[in-house]
C-alpha cells in the first residue's frame, strides 16, 4: 500500500483500514484537524468524522494501528526525535 492508494476514490478493505487508522493516529497523537485529514485523504470532512465514530474504540486493537505506530516511533528515533 502506497500514499496514492490511502487517498484513491476505491472503497478496498486494506485501504480502507489504514485510511482509518492514518485519521485515528493523526486525530488522536498528532491532533491533526479532520479539514486536513480530508484534504490528504481526499475524501470529505463529514467522511472523515464518520471514520471516527465508527471505530474510534475499537480502532486501537488492530494490527495496521499497531504497525503504524511501531512505525512511527522507529522513523522518529531514526531522525533523533524521541
Amino acid at each position: 500500500l502506497v500514499t496514492v492508494d490511502l487517498a484513491a476514490a476505491g472503497k478496498g478493505r486494506a485501504a480502507s483500514r489504514w485510511r482509518q487508522v492514518v485519521v485515528y493516529v493523526g486525530r488522536k497523537f498528532y491532533r491533526i484537524p479532520v479539514v486536513q485529514l480530508a484534504k490528504v485523504l481526499g475524501r470529505s470532512e463529514s467522511a472523515i468524522s464518520m471514520m471516527l465514530a465508527r471505530s474510534w474504540k475499537q480502532i486501537d486493537e488492530w494490527p495496521e494501528t499497531q504497525q503504524f505506530l511501531s512505525a512511527l516511533e522507529r522513523h522518529c528515533a531514526h531522525q533523533g526525535k524521541m
